[in-house]
């Protein structure tokens, strides 16, 4: 009986030690989650790779930890870091040799302080989405292995220094309260920057001036009433300019060599000129839908252009001879002639003979515009063709 016992036992040990040996490659191997920031302290964590301390579902009362070199220390080999819903202040953080993706999502941290992420050596990745950041330091991001940030979704409203020195591609503003923008503040390396959902009311000429790898801009949905100068752009291949309130359109658009896709929809524009989009060989897609394009001029309509003209209060009489002219040169993109061909919006506005003079009044743009977004909800209620 008793050597019975003593097998069972032995048998006991063995499973349980290859239990502990599957739990630490498992530890090494996957995520480590920990519901606040003072389990850290109570665990031997040196094996954790991957680490996330809190969830969107339980939000630390109050947000008053503080992320510190300490914690990092504690944390010496973790390689993805995720803190949610638990810090109200960052303190200078330096010395970590292995920190490659620092993800800080939900907090309460309203300032950035200087220098903050230059001595984290190995850094590539950091997102501080939904913090409530209000300002950024200078110089914050200087590491020269630091090619993504993510900033989006705070509160911030100027752009100065903070990324002086800095080496990122990839740089995330959106949803923030942007209204001002410093001489040349973006890192010349930039091949992609998003400024969606700010204050912006105009873009001067030195705010881009040095972004010469530049390949995606994305500045919807601020207040722009006019197309910046963005002729140092010579890398661009995607502008997105959608949901501001640009009248006119007169920055050439053929000085952008590399240009693929333009979009200018839902806008304010009321007059342009196609030559502004031409281009000897193969010319951008260029979205214009859901202006107040009433007319377009074709001046030179033998050169390419790639359209997307679709819910605009055309005059009839002068859809017509666009139609004409587009099917005769081919400069309507393919997928606006099935929007059009679908009949779920009004084509045109009946205002007599396309001339020079003729004006159609606001009152008729905005009703037509009225219907229009109707039938944008609505598209099975509007199924009809003028």
């Amino acid at each position: 009986m008793w050597l019975f016992c003593e097998y069972k036992y032995a048998l006991l040990i063995i499973v349980a030690l290859a239990f502990k040996q599957i739990l630490c490659v498992c530890e090494e191997s996957h995520i480590v989650i920990c519901d606040d920031i003072t389990d850290i302290k109570d665990n031997e964590t040196a094996p954790w790779l991957h680490v996330q301390i809190g969830s969107l579902e339980k939000r630390a009362e109050p947000l008053k930890h503080v992320l510190k070199t300490g914690i990092l220390y504690t944390l010496s080999r973790t390689r993805f870091l995720t803190i949610i819903n638990q810090i109200g202040l960052i303190s200078r953080l330096y010395g970590h040799r292995h920190l490659r993706y620092l993800n800080l999502y939900g907090n309460n941290i309203s300032e950035i302080s200087d220098y903050m992420f230059t001595r984290i050596y190995l850094l590539k990745e950091v997102y501080l989405k939904n913090n409530n950041i209000q300002h950024l330091g200078r110089e914050i991001f200087q590491n020269r292995t630091l090619s993504v940030v993510d900033l989006s979704r705070n509160r911030i409203q100027t752009i100065t220094t903070c990324f002086y020195k800095s080496k990122i591609k990839w740089l995330l503003l959106n949803h923030n309260k942007i209204n001002f923008i410093g001489f040349e503040p973006f890192p010349p390396n930039l091949e992609q920057l998003e400024l969606n959902d700010n204050l912006l009311e105009s873009i001067e000429d030195e705010h881009f001036r040095n972004l010469r790898r530049l390949k995606e801009l994305y500045l919807e949905n601020n207040r722009l009433t006019t197309v910046p100068n963005i002729v140092d752009l010579k890398k661009i291949q995607f502008l997105h300019f959608a949901y501001n309130n640009i009248q006119e359109v007169h920055f050439r658009f053929d000085q952008l060599p590399k240009l693929e896709f333009l979009d200018l929809g839902f806008n304010s524009i009321h007059n342009v000129t196609t030559d502004v989009f031409t281009a000897a060989k193969s010319a951008p897609i260029v979205v214009l839908s859901f202006n107040k394009l009433t007319n377009m001029v074709f001046e030179h309509p033998e050169k390419k252009t790639d359209l997307v003209l679709y819910g605009n209060p055309w005059i009839c009489d002068c859809w017509f001879q666009i139609e004409n002219i587009t099917s005769k040169y081919h400069h309507q993109q393919t997928c606006d002639l099935k929007l059009f061909d679908k009949g779920e919006i009004p084509l045109c506005i009946h205002a007599g003979p396309c001339s020079g003079t003729l004006v159609v009044s606001r009152s008729d743009i905005d009703n037509y515009l009225d219907v229009v977004s109707d039938c944008q909800n609505d598209a099975k209620r509007c199924n009809f063709r003028l």
